[in-house]
């Protein structure tokens, strides 16, 4: 998702104006055929490069070719007069671009997510690097309001979490068929690390230590039966479709099972 600060052309625009005016004054003085002056110049080269690149990201085309002329004229000498009608030209030119451009409005606390991201997420993404993407976006698509889509991409994520879970308790292969995990069910994971839990649980030599270790993968796989009861399910066969509120619960949930799991196993 291409976040873009649109401030920036309006900013662009007032300057532009601004322009506009001091230029549509000369003219009117009787300095319209008068060349601009060459600090006038170099504040305009650099205005125009810099926003540039602006029109650039929202493929503004037709703001574009007049920003290449606009160059070329002042480096070749222009009169005030031609850049009151380069400026006008060149503001139409991009409020005609505008009209087909869609920009979505993003409420303060989502773009906050979006934000603090990396920040938040960071222990998970430092474990668990394989699913940056997945996190991004999945906070995407609850800013966007794409609120089922933000619940599987969580979903996508937690999945991970449970591939590494798995193998932490030497789950390797599922089922008579030995299915890979990566190819196995939910559900058949999760009765594999009961049965591995079971057997830590119920195995000789307990300590202090063990019974820690045993209580974190307890815990882990808990809060990932959780995710599979409550979402997981419902995503991956379209039965469902989730609001705003739910889809934060999902994340947050998420979220809560990479940083526990972030603890002590990671994908390395």
């Amino acid at each position: 998702m291409l976040q873009y600060p649109v401030w920036q052309i309006g900013l662009f625009l007032v300057h532009m104006k601004e322009v506009q005016w001091m230029a549509r004054e000369l003219v009117v003085k009787g300095f319209g055929n008068e060349r601009i002056k060459a600090e006038l110049s170099e504040e305009l080269i650099r205005r125009l490069t810099d926003y540039e690149g602006h029109c650039r990201d929202l493929e503004l085309t037709g703001a574009l070719g007049r920003i290449g002329h606009f160059n070329v004229s002042i480096k070749a000498g222009m009169t005030y007069q031609q850049v009151m009608d380069e400026v006008r030209v060149l503001r139409e030119a991009i409020e005609y671009d505008l009209q087909y451009r869609k920009f979505a409005y993003v409420p303060i606390e989502k773009a906050a997510r979006l934000d603090k991201v990396e920040v938040e997420w960071a222990d998970a993404i430092r474990a668990f690097p394989s699913a940056h993407d997945d996190i991004v976006a999945a906070v995407e698509c609850y800013a966007l309001d794409c609120n089922t889509a933000c619940v599987f991409h969580s979903m996508r994520i937690a999945e991970r979490g449970l591939r590494v879970l798995s193998k932490a308790l030497k789950v390797k292969t599922i089922g008579p068929q030995k299915h890979p995990l990566e190819f196995a069910e939910w559900g058949q994971i999760l009765m594999a690390l009961r049965g591995k839990l079971n057997a830590i649980q119920n195995s000789p030599g307990r300590n202090a230590k063990k019974s820690a270790l045993a209580k974190f993968y307890a815990d882990a796989a808990s809060q990932a039966d959780y995710l599979n009861e409550i979402w997981r399910k419902e995503v991956s066969h379209a039965r469902y479709a989730y609001n705003a509120p739910e889809a934060l619960n999902a994340l947050t949930r998420t979220r809560e099972f990479m940083l526990l799991l972030s603890q002590k196993l990671s994908e390395r």
